[in-house]
């Protein structure tokens, strides 16, 4: 009967304990949002103001503009063809990093002053802006 009784504490503890992962994890999710809004609503009053950083005590707060890309679903060979007549060739392999993809058109967005040459039929280019806080050293 001993045996029994673990089984049945030790089901008891599991299901217990998978009750609180999902609690915590919606608990996170909860604050992840919050945490979101009030980087947006901090990135809107630093872009508005035309600041780019802010420090108040021992904590720095920076604008920063993150750019990730992707070739879009189905248009690989396309892209691929696109990477080679524009000298990417070499982050061309039996598929693109999304890394050395971003890398290639942030440097291309950035030598053209847009991304207007950068077809969005074939990749996607998705802008975050973001507000990037460091604590100072004491």
């Amino acid at each position: 009967m001993g045996n029994v009784d673990n089984i049945i504490e030790l089901l008891q503890n599991l299901n217990k304990t998978r009750q609180r992962i999902k609690e915590v994890e919606y608990e996170l999710n909860v604050l992840k949002d919050e945490a979101y809004d009030y980087e947006q609503e901090l990135r809107t009053l630093l872009d508005d103001a035309d600041i780019q950083s802010f420090s108040h005590g021992n904590l720095m707060a920076y604008r920063r503009d993150d750019i990730y890309a992707s070739v879009k679903r189905d248009k690989f060979e396309e892209a691929k063809k696109w990477l080679f007549e524009n000298g990417y060739s070499d982050i061309v392999k039996e598929t693109v990093n999304a890394r050395s993809l971003t890398s290639v058109l942030k440097e291309k967005m950035e030598e053209d002053g847009s991304n207007a040459a950068i077809p969005d039929s074939l990749f996607n280019l998705t802008l975050k802006k973001r507000v990037i806080i460091k604590s100072k050293r004491s």
